[in-house]
């Protein structure tokens, strides 16, 4: 989903209407509990040097 979908307004008129769109929440909630997390090692750079050394051509 786009990000700037979440500032648009939302009009639902009618019970069907209403039902699609509580099924999709729903879908797209159960979506997100079922993706797995990957473990991701991560090194902070803390030092100007550190940091010159990871963008510094080879």
């Amino acid at each position: 989903m786009a990000t700037s979908s979440i500032f648009n307004n939302i009009h639902i008129s009618g019970e069907s209407s209403c039902l699609s769109f509580l099924d999709a929440v729903e879908a797209s909630e159960k979506a997100a509990k079922d993706r797995k997390r990957v473990p991701v090692k991560v090194k902070e750079l803390r030092t100007k040097d550190e940091i010159k050394a990871v963008f510094k051509k080879k």
